[in-house]
């Protein structure tokens, strides 16, 4: 469908389900992909099948996106990995097991914010962030005009 070749794509909540789908989605096109998820086991299961799909380069980190610092060192860490994000999927997330809204209780409501909204804040913070600081260095980000693909019309 596109080119993905050169590209990085991280998502979190990546190791199974619509995350691990959205990136065999992008490994199919040729993304480098990037495994965000809590259980380091299951994020390497997840690699082993984005590799088989048509992975580039391919990373994970075990990271708990409701904690502020987890995030920041493993955006850092991703980084010095494969050396850029061109696209973040911030898929984290859960939802709540209470049988109704009236027995749903603080605790849950909280972790609830603290996955579902503080970690797709944090995640996507430090993406804007490193996609601003490579735009001001320079970089467009985005496909030359000519990217020559062989099963694009417009290049044939």
């Amino acid at each position: 469908m596109f080119d993905l070749a050169g590209k990085v794509v991280l998502a979190t909540g990546a190791n199974s389900g619509i995350g691990l789908g959205f990136l065999m989605g992008c490994a199919r096109q040729g993304a480098d992909v990037i495994v965000w998820g809590r259980r380091a086991k299951r994020n390497a299961e997840a690699l082993a099948a984005l590799k088989q799909a048509g992975a580039g380069r391919v990373h994970h980190e075990a990271v708990d996106v409701a904690e502020e610092e987890a995030v920041i060192a493993a955006f850092a860490s991703s980084l010095a990995a494969l050396g850029r994000v061109d696209c973040v999927f911030a898929n984290a997330g859960f939802s709540s097991r209470a049988a109704s809204f009236a027995d749903l209780t603080t605790e849950t409501y909280h972790s609830l914010l603290n996955v579902n909204q503080h970690g797709a804040f944090y995640t996507l913070r430090e993406a804007a962030r490193h996609m601003r600081d490579r735009a001001n260095a320079g970089d467009p980000g985005i496909d030359p005009p000519h990217h020559r693909h062989p099963r694009c019309s417009r290049c044939r």
